[in-house]
């Protein structure tokens, strides 16, 4: 719900970055079992949170809420580092 272009983009841009080392982490059996079903639940909530924006405290003073527009992506950044970094290690 940002009108910055460069936000939506990159937002979009890391959703498919998810979905796509998601669903290769899955296809290589690297899950099984109730390990499945969390991680799945992982990469839900990585993909919830770019698309829900942060909410300020209504009774936080307006000068201190300003900063909040902005997505958090340190989740999803964490992910797909850790995920990238599954694929490197075991293509060595």
């Amino acid at each position: 719900r940002t009108e910055d272009i460069k936000e939506n983009v990159l937002c979009i841009f890391l959703v498919v970055l998810v979905s796509l080392l998601g669903f290769l982490t899955l296809n290589q059996g690297f899950c099984k079992d109730i390990w499945v079903l969390l991680f799945c639940l992982v990469m839900a909530s990585c993909q919830y949170s770019l698309l829900k924006s942060v909410q300020p405290d209504p009774a936080s003073p307006v000068h201190v809420s300003v900063g909040y527009k902005n997505k958090s992506f340190s989740s999803v950044v964490t992910f797909v580092l850790c995920n990238s970094g599954l694929f490197c290690e075991t293509e060595e």
